[in-house]
């Protein structure tokens, strides 16, 4: 754990000095959208795929897709943090899109601003610096219900069904803090490995936290630039010393990568590495991560902090707000491994206890279960997706 701990404080240190973005000014081009690679993956699992383009209020051009089916009320699917909506699909036939897919839903996935298939805006460059000033506040208040809102519209229906992984339920808690008329478009929430509270969270990663000043800065304001940009090179470096069959799954994956998301080490298996590595990690805001670690820091669910001075200009507050989680009146579920280092059971009992309308409860059979099996695991078929099935249909 020591050595993952060192690796964890270095690499994050690597990608802080070398993955920001560069801040020479580039003359703004017509925005570029990343050719529908999803929509590809599908198609080798016969499924029928259509990309969309969806733009928030601030611009952001936002990659969604759909496997259309013939139940009226659509199932929105949204991943987590430095992720993407290739994350539902990877393991092919056994995925959680080609299961919801098989029993006839109407499935659309969204993608978070700045990831692979997100990575453009009507007016900002993503090579500058000004598209990567967002975190999950931004994510929460402009992505979820530019999506949320698209699939309505496209579908005619009322209310929507939504099954979020990791920080992907945090933007949907933040959300329905923030703006509550979106809880009554929500008719059934279902979170996997949910984040919120990250008190007791046990990845080497949150090490990190004890170094906050020197490397994050709360009283820094912008600037902070792209963080695992799908196609850097740092990125690639990860991607060819994890996959060589030597030593790759023994000294990168099993000693590092796994360490991050669980303990026991039983699921995805090392034939599947390869084919994960090639899709995650998918690129996202350092800002972004250094939320999630104020939030860890702080052991408050609340918007990002500037510092005393930079948060009485943005919140006229010395500390940022705290998501009012009351407010958060959606039906919700909340689904937990024993063995997540990252979605850690006494956190969820403290985000349980705060949300108002948790309709279930639900911790996996399978002990070894961690962070990644709710996307990644080859069990899913037989421990998670009839569970799925059952709260959707309940929650019909």
């Amino acid at each position: 754990m020591y050595i993952s701990n060192i690796l964890a404080i270095t690499l994050f240190t690597i990608l802080h000095s070398i993955n920001s973005t560069s801040k020479t000014s580039i003359k703004v081009k017509t925005p570029k959208v990343v050719p529908d690679k999803f929509c590809k993956l599908a198609k080798q699992y016969n499924l029928n795929c259509t990309r969309y383009n969806v733009t928030t209020q601030d611009g952001y051009i936002l990659g969604v897709y759909n496997i259309p089916g013939k139940k009226p009320t659509p199932i929105y699917l949204q991943h987590g943090f430095v992720d993407s909506s290739d994350t539902f699909l990877i393991r092919g036939y056994v995925s959680l899109v080609a299961f919801l897919a098989e029993e006839g839903y109407d499935v659309w996935l969204g993608n978070m601003r700045g990831n692979v298939h997100s990575r453009a805006h009507l007016w900002m460059n993503p090579d500058e610096l000004p598209f990567w000033e967002f975190s999950l506040h931004e994510i929460a208040i402009q992505d979820m219900p530019s999506i949320i809102d698209f699939i309505l519209k496209k579908t005619g229906e009322n209310q929507l069904q939504a099954i979020t992984h990791s920080e992907g339920s945090a933007a949907f808690f933040a959300m329905g803090a923030v703006n509550p008329e979106y809880n009554k478009k929500v008719k059934l929430l279902i979170c996997l490995a949910p984040i919120a509270y990250l008190h007791n969270a046990e990845s080497p990663l949150f090490q990190l936290v004890a170094f906050k000043k020197s490397l994050f800065n709360p009283g820094k304001v912008s600037g902070y630039g792209e963080l695992m940009r799908n196609s850097s090179a740092l990125v690639a470096l990860i991607r060819v010393t994890c996959m060589q069959k030597m030593v790759g799954y023994s000294r990168c994956v099993n000693s590092f990568i796994i360490d991050i998301f669980g303990r026991a080490h039983r699921q995805p298996e090392p034939e599947f590495w390869p084919t994960g590595l090639k899709h995650y990690p998918c690129g996202s805001s350092l800002k972004n991560g250094i939320h999630l670690l104020q939030i860890a820091s702080s052991k408050k669910f609340a918007q990002f902090d500037y510092g005393p001075s930079g948060n009485k200009i943005k919140y006229h507050s010395r500390d940022p707000p705290k998501y009012n989680l009351n407010k958060v009146s959606m039906k919700i579920a909340l689904m937990i491994g024993m063995s997540d280092n990252l979605s850690v059971e006494k956190d969820v009992e403290i985000l349980r206890g705060k949300l108002p309308n948790v309709v279930d409860y639900h911790v996996m059979s399978l002990k070894s279960w961690d962070h990644l099996d709710f996307v990644w695991g080859r069990y899913m078929n037989i421990h998670l997706f009839r569970y799925i099935k059952d709260l959707l249909i309940k929650h019909s």
